[in-house]
């Protein structure tokens, strides 16, 4: 098996260990260039952030494979950034209006992030797109035909495996002719077990009945002559198991370094841009909060 990187907004340097050590980007995190700048893409200086940033990462990689997936924002992650196209509130937010769902709903903005991908792209042979949150082929189809027909893209497109139902249709997907399937652990887990990640008393990632989803998955994807990727945030046990289960790549999210790579030197430094980006937004959150309370037109986040 494959040690793919996983990566938040992340910078690297040229000579950090971790270009030596994985076999590429597993994935790039959309959402969190958003949440690290605190902008969405109808602001263009942001714009031109994300193209420099993907064009970086894959020249720290180049010979490998890196994958940038869009950003999967829920509304109360977008209704804090600059530039939001639009604002709105969902009390089932994880399971309402994200991933493809809000690319769909906000076409002008998606347009603008898959220009910024595309442009990047065009010096960057070995970078590829994935999209998030999908259930349906016809979600997908969309997306591709965006690509290749108004971009001129012809590079490697995949999608998120995360909600069972994008599983049973993996033949109706295949159809598309994508090149990258990846299991979104984190939200396949919620899903299969009906419990968000933070309830312990019922939420495993190594629960039998997430093992038999994703072996399913992984011979199903197999027989198409494909690899299949496992993302998410993966304790040791769930990194051993994919290996087990015959899961092709595994993405290590670069703040979970450590816990995987017990000898990496210097531990303590991974987590500490992605702490330092998400404290920044969080301060950001509770200040429209404070705002929303102030002018009496919202709930506290703990509401929905």
């Amino acid at each position: 098996m494959k040690y793919m990187l996983g990566l938040n907004s992340e910078e690297l340097n040229n000579d950090d260990i971790v270009l030596s050590i994985f076999d590429g980007v597993g994935m790039i995190r959309g959402e969190n260039l958003c949440i690290n700048k605190l902008q969405y893409f109808p602001i263009k200086e942001f714009r031109e952030f994300v193209t420099d940033y993907l064009k970086k990462v894959s020249k720290q990689f180049e010979g490998k494979p890196v994958w940038y997936r869009t950003a999967d924002l829920v509304p109360h992650q977008i209704n804090v950034l600059e530039g939001a196209d639009e604002k709105f509130e969902e009390k089932q937010y994880l399971l309402g209006t994200r991933g493809i769902r809000r690319n769909l709903r906000g076409k002008e903005a998606f347009l603008q992030e898959l220009d910024c991908f595309v442009n990047a792209s065009k010096s960057s042979p070995n970078l590829g797109i994935i999209i998030p949150f999908v259930s349906r082929a016809e979600e997908m189809e969309v997306v591709v035909n965006v690509l290749r027909n108004k971009f001129g893209y012809n590079g490697k497109i995949g999608m998120m495996l995360e909600t069972p139902a994008a599983i049973i249709r993996l033949e109706d997907f295949e159809k598309l002719g994508l090149d990258n399937y990846t299991i979104g652990l984190n939200d396949l887990t919620t899903l299969i077990l009906g419990a968000d990640r933070d309830k312990k008393d019922f939420y495993s990632m190594n629960d039998i009945a997430v093992k038999t989803i994703v072996k399913y998955a992984t011979d199903k994807v197999h027989s198409f002559g494909k690899e299949i990727t496992v993302a998410g945030y993966l304790d040791p046990e769930s990194v051993k198991y994919c290996e087990e289960l015959g899961v092709d790549n595994c993405n290590i999210h670069y703040d979970l370094i450590p816990q995987i790579f017990k000898d990496i030197p210097n531990p303590e430094k991974y987590a500490v841009q992605y702490q330092t980006m998400k404290d920044r937004y969080h301060k950001k959150k509770v200040g429209e909060q404070i705002k929303s309370v102030v002018k009496g037109d919202s709930k506290d986040e703990t509401e929905r």
